[in-house]
């Protein structure tokens, strides 16, 4: 990883699309996950990891017969760590 201010994150974008691109696992380094994290995207992937929970968890109720209509409009709420 490079010290500048964009290369770190560039650096990291690049490698994670060339290892989607191969369908190949990594890993991170602590500079790299210092990078994944300040960019948003572990906020992003919490949001995504809230909604499919809070889903789950609906379709279960309803699978056991509960009403859930008045819910519908909820959303799950995880805070942005960048506003």
């Amino acid at each position: 990883m490079t010290n500048s201010r964009t290369g770190g994150i560039v650096d990291l974008y690049d490698r994670i699309s060339r290892k989607i691109e191969q369908g190949k696992p990594m890993a991170m380094s602590a500079e790299e996950l210092d990078w994944f994290v300040v960019s948003g995207a572990y906020g992003t992937l919490l949001q995504a990891v809230a909604r499919r929970q809070f889903d789950i968890c609906r379709e279960r109720i309803e699978a056991r017969g509960g009403d859930v209509s008045f819910l519908l409009s909820a959303k799950p709420e995880v805070e942005s760590p960048i506003g």
